[in-house]
Formats: structure tokens, sequence, C-alpha cells
């Protein structure tokens, strides 16, 4: 596949993960998962309890990454994800926890 292929089919999301998903593990286990599939980009706790990530991959590897945040690690449990699609001309170099 060209480089040009693999840029089109590159996408960036923002993803808000809801539920009891801090104190869990869960940006840890965020890294991990994307670390897996060779997503890049950043997870962080917000305010007012949820996750936030922006991620970047080919639209593939993000549904599947998606997929598995639904479940989490063990003590976490996910109520709702929402995405929304995110334009940036940065190309994030790996998966990172952000403060």
């Amino acid at each position: 596949m060209k480089s040009e292929d693999r840029d089109m089919r590159m996408k960036t999301l923002i993803i808000h993960v809801h539920g009891r998903v801090q104190g869990v593990g869960y940006r840890y286990f965020t890294i991990h998962k994307a670390e897996d599939l060779g997503i890049t980009g950043t997870v962080k706790n917000e305010p007012d309890g949820h996750v936030s990530i922006l991620a970047q991959g080919d639209e593939d590897k993000l549904d599947r990454f998606i997929q598995s945040l639904y479940k989490g690690p063990t003590l976490a449990y996910v109520t709702k994800i929402t995405t929304e699609e995110y334009s940036s001309d940065t190309k994030y170099k790996d998966f990172k926890v952000v403060f």
C-alpha cells in the first residue's frame, strides 16, 4: 500500500468514555490496547469523571480499539462511549497519558 493510501485511511477521533472509568486502571488499559493495535494519541481523566481519548490510526484499527474500550479493565464499568472525528494536521508518534 502506498503512503498516500495509508494517509487517506488515517483518521483522528476524540472519544469520550463514561462510567466507572477513573481509579480502575482505565488509562493504562487504553495505552496497552492502543499499542497493540498501532493507534497513537493521548488519554486523560476529566474532572467530571469520564476519560477522554484522542486516537489516531487506520479506520479498521480504530473500530477494533473502540470495541475494546467498551470492555475496559476488570474493575471498569463503561456506560457510554461517544466519538467525533477530529481534523488535525498533527501526526502522533506514540500513545501516552496526558494530565
